[in-house]
């Protein structure tokens, strides 16, 4: 993530919050770990940042639970695209989502607040994404997919078009997905 923040000219790295003790105190690439998660509220009320970013990958309630509690403090939170992903025309996106390298998300597309999207994740057109989902790396969908919130894909998934991914549904890696995936 910070690779990716660092080599965008809109953003300036100031500090990294883990909740490993033993990284406080300590730097990643250059820049400060101030601390916990717990810090969050403290450092924007001191307006110590002006926009935050959620990192937290593999935990995907954790990661929702970190972003809307920043959004009560009123945290604004950025959208981090790397500069090798090719975002197509006529799409709608939240806030708080990370496009990591070579993602591709097609035309018409509508994506939530808060997701993760591997290398080479390729959203087809006329697909939703809800809210805070991970997608691991060369996730594929074909167009007018329809995916919930806090759904998780393993690497090398495809999802045929017009399936619908529900809610809270993990996808194991390999998985070939060419029906509605229900929880339960």
């Amino acid at each position: 993530m910070l690779d990716i923040v660092g080599r965008l000219p809109a953003f300036r790295p100031v500090a990294v919050l883990d909740n490993n003790s033993a990284l406080h105190g300590s730097s990643l690439l250059g820049v400060p770990i101030l601390g916990g998660v717990d810090r969050l509220a403290q450092l924007w009320h001191a307006r110590d940042f002006d926009a935050a970013v959620v990192a937290i990958v593999a935990d995907r309630a954790y990661r929702a639970e970190v972003f809307k509690d920043g959004q009560r403090l009123g945290v604004p939170f950025a959208n981090v695209i790397d500069p090798g992903a090719a975002i197509s025309t006529q799409m709608a996106i939240g806030q708080g989502n990370v496009f990591r390298p070579f993602v591709h998300i097609a035309a018409c597309c509508s994506i939530g607040d808060n997701n993760y999207l591997a290398e080479f994740t390729s959203l087809g057109h006329h697909s939703h994404i809800g809210s805070h989902c991970t997608f691991a790396p060369r996730v594929t969908t074909a167009g007018w997919v329809k995916i919930g919130d806090r759904a998780a894909f393993g690497i090398g998934v495809c999802v045929d078009g017009h399936v619908t991914v529900d809610d809270d549904v993990t996808i194991e890696p390999g998985a070939v997905v060419v029906h509605d995936v229900t929880r339960g």
